[in-house]
């Protein structure tokens, strides 16, 4: 779901919560949980355990702590819906401004969002539109590519030669998304198929029975021995057009990229 969408989401679960604690306590702990999953799957991006299990703690840690200050408890649950986008941020600084950013736009936006409740429609209106874009500020601290951390989470599930293939392409994916190469849109297209076409395969491969994994063992090869080659390609590319027209020094750094991405995919099987 795309920016606007999470936006329209964090405004309906903010613009009806105030509502939830007047209603019956099972229906109120309900419709919270369910509220709560939703926008956690939502701002991950898609659905997975952490995500379902977060949204709905935040959920509950809301219904017990809004009594006491929805502020609070407004934090707590924007805090948590961002939980699984925190977990996969790649660095630390970005995990903990994550963190520190969803759990104070939460409070703002829950207090916004309370403060207007018994307002006119036009006035409400314009306080939930606030505090869902206060809300989604989060959203703009970089974290892990969603693509990069589902190839990550399937590596995960795997062992020997595959699983070094999937962090391989984890790590080409990362390098494609931090250079600036410059390239059109046409080339934009076809990478970002390619990669979702690995990920495709991947996911098969996890769930395929024994005599379908080397055909799709071959297929996951293929995909990242070509990424491989576009991403040197690429960096070729740049390195001619931004006047390192030495073809030795260009290969050097090329090989030596290649190295580091080697060494990064090995470290994450250590």
């Amino acid at each position: 779901m795309k920016g606007f969408g999470r936006v329209l989401v964090l405004g309906a679960v903010l613009s009806a919560a105030p509502y939830l604690t007047g209603a019956h306590p099972l229906l109120a702990a309900a419709l919270g949980v369910t509220a709560g999953v939703l926008l956690a799957v939502v701002l991950a991006g898609a659905v997975s355990p952490p995500a379902v299990a977060l949204g709905a703690l935040g959920a509950v840690a809301f219904t017990a702590v809004s009594p006491y200050s929805v502020a609070f408890g407004g934090a707590l649950l924007i805090a948590f819906a961002y939980g699984a986008r925190i977990l996969r941020a790649r660095t630390l600084v970005a995990g903990v401004v994550t963190l520190a950013a969803s759990f104070l736009a939460g409070g703002g936006a829950a207090w916004i969002a309370w403060a207007y409740a018994d307002a006119g429609w036009v006035i409400r209106g314009s306080s939930v539109i606030v505090a869902a874009l206060l809300a989604a500020g989060p959203l703009l601290v970089a974290v892990d590519d969603r693509i990069a951390h589902r190839l990550r989470m399937l590596a995960e599930r795997t062992a020997g030669g595959l699983r070094l293939r999937l962090l391989r392409a984890v790590v080409l994916r990362r390098r494609h998304l931090d250079a600036d190469y410059r390239l059109s849109r046409g080339t934009q297209r076809r990478l970002e198929r390619a990669y979702r076409a690995l990920l495709a395969t991947a996911g098969s491969r996890i769930d395929s029975s024994a005599s379908q994994h080397m055909v799709l063992d071959r297929r996951i090869d293929s995909y990242v021995s070509a990424l491989t080659r576009a991403s040197r390609a690429a960096a070729r590319a740049h390195a001619l057009s931004t006047g390192i027209d030495d073809a030795i020094l260009t290969e050097l750094r090329m090989e030596g990229e290649d190295l580091e991405a080697k060494a990064e995919a090995l470290a994450e099987v250590a």
